[in-house]
């Protein structure tokens, strides 16, 4: 990833002059489709649309959305207008979202319609949909004033305790865990992201749409969890990457194995089995049979998928080998939003069992007499907001005390 990126918007700014006409963003439906240009260009509209509203540098902009196209154009409107953007999942209770926009300090909404209800009786100035910041007189944004070490983001994380909080992460811990994950995953140029987790997340934010933009690939919003539908995208959308948690995988290895016991390609009896008890029969099959069984999986999944990564929590190694059996290589790491948030990332196939990879690039890891996982980098947050007590227990000695327990092996896997 280029060193002349500064701020977050600047992969949109400098994705314009790389990748022009090539498609940035679209929706699984095909309904939506915009180029890195036309990226851009919205961006600056809309930043200019934000500004033009009289708020200030460093105001605070609750982005409550669903996953879509509108939501990473939001997203780098708003930092790109010098503002801080606060995301929050979309369909949140109404009465959350009204102690985030209370807690964060928001000054304005820019929500979408399934979230406009909620939205409407937030304690904000303005209360808009994207199509407010479209079409408008505003002038566009001019490259942004932002400082690299400005917030750039607020995330909500409840981490390892009950209580939520906000953490703050600026421009350069964006960039600089992206840069980090980008120097060991680089990008082909047929890549083809799948977003089906909330963007609101930082692991999602960071591996799910910034690197993908970063590198040139194309992100296809699916819309839906439905399993039966996210087979159909990855099909019929050309997909070749998808970042998941375990149980949504689970829920797609179900669809699949119900396919081909329904078509007789499996027998009935391995819709009740595990994933430990389906990697076992398959192995069991002679080798034509399981040639027949890879292409019936396959023809369910597409030929195009070569990598998943899992987020949230580990995935069975039973998983991970059956997924490499037909040709799809699993990711596996680990993250906090306070680190910015990706700490370590490992092919499971390469990784000892157990392990969630080493760290990235750039990405200290140490362990302390009392087994707590600690880590220092340019991506770890600037602290919690409106908690100085909290942001300095975390942040000792310039490392971040994770809350985790682990080991690092002698060959650096770590442990969690």
């Amino acid at each position: 990833m280029s060193r002349t990126l500064f701020v977050v918007s600047d992969i949109a700014r400098t994705g314009a002059g790389r990748f022009g006409a090539r498609t940035a963003l679209e929706d699984v439906g095909g309904t939506v489709r915009l180029t890195y240009d036309q990226l851009w260009t919205s961006v600056q509209e809309r930043a200019g649309a934000l500004r033009a509203l009289g708020l200030a540098p460093r105001d605070r902009v609750l982005l409550f959305m669903d996953g879509s196209p509108d939501w990473l154009i939001t997203f780098l409107s708003i930092v790109h207008a010098d503002l801080v953007a606060v995301p929050i999942p979309g369909r949140t209770r109404s009465e959350l979202a009204q102690a985030a926009a209370w807690y964060a300090g928001t000054k304005a909404c820019v929500c979408d319609a399934p979230n406009h209800d909620a939205a409407s009786r937030l304690p904000v100035a303005h209360c808009l949909r994207p199509a407010d910041l479209t079409g408008t007189v505003a002038t566009p944004m001019p490259v942004t004033s932002a400082t690299p070490d400005a917030t750039a983001v607020l995330v909500f994380t409840s981490g390892s305790t009950s209580k939520p909080r906000a953490v703050a992460l600026g421009h350069d811990n964006l960039l600089a865990n992206l840069r980090s994950l980008l120097a060991i995953r680089s990008a082909q140029d047929d890549e083809a992201m799948l977003s089906i987790l909330p963007p609101s997340h930082a692991f999602e934010l960071v591996a799910g749409q910034l690197a993908p933009l970063a590198a040139g690939a194309r992100i296809v919003y699916a819309g839906t969890l439905l399993p039966n539908r996210l087979l159909a995208a990855l099909r019929a959308r050309a997909i070749t990457r998808l970042l998941a948690v375990p149980a949504l995988v689970d829920a797609l290895a179900r669809e699949v194995v119900d396919t081909l016991a329904f078509d007789g390609t499996v027998a009935p009896a391995c819709r009740g089995l595990d994933s430990r008890g389906l990697a076992s029969s398959f192995r069991r099959l002679p080798p034509p049979r399981q040639a027949e069984v890879r292409h019936a999986v396959r023809a369910c999944i597409g030929p195009s998928l070569r990598n998943l990564v899992i987020g949230g929590a580990a995935i069975s190694q039973a998983w991970a080998d059956l997924l490499l059996d037909v040709g799809i290589e699993v990711d596996v790491g680990y993250g906090l939003t306070e680190a910015g948030p990706i700490v370590s990332v490992g092919f499971a196939s390469e990784c000892p069992i157990g392990s969630v990879g080493r760290p990235l690039p750039g990405v200290a890891v140490r362990v302390d007499p009392h087994g707590e996982i600690l880590v220092r980098s340019d991506g770890v947050m600037q602290g919690y907001v409106n908690e100085p007590a909290g942001s300095a227990g975390a942040l000792q000695g310039g490392w971040l005390r994770t809350g985790d327990c682990g080991r690092l092996d002698d060959e650096g896997f770590l442990f969690v």
